[in-house]
């Protein structure tokens, strides 16, 4: 099922378009720190089938915050250990005290 849009095409201001992909990320701006939601989509104009991408950002409430848990090093107890990388639910570390590597995993929600 296709969904279409009240989106003007930026070619030739035809209202109806097509959504052909959508988005939606949240993350936070690194100036102001405010949570926002993102929401990219791409569309194809039903008129004259010119594609462009609309981005939309969203400012959420200001009760909705990012969590991010503290982390402590198994071998010193240390609070400053930053995320080295990061591949799915599980975030490698390294301790800025003792210079000790290790992994911690993100639960899912349940």
């Amino acid at each position: 099922m296709r969904e279409e849009i009240a989106i003007d095409c930026p070619e030739c201001g035809f209202a109806v378009s097509e959504v052909l992909d959508r988005q939606a990320n949240i993350g936070r701006y690194p100036k102001t720190g405010r949570t926002v939601r993102v929401t990219i989509t791409r569309a194809r104009c039903g008129f004259c089938g010119h594609e462009w991408t609309d981005r939309d950002v969203e400012p959420l409430e200001d009760h909705a915050v990012l969590y991010r848990p503290s982390v402590r090093c198994p071998g010193c107890n240390g609070t400053r250990c930053p995320v080295t990388k990061t591949k799915g639910a599980t975030r490698y570390h390294k301790c800025r005290d003792c210079s000790r590597r290790f992994k911690s995993i993100e639960p899912g929600d349940s």
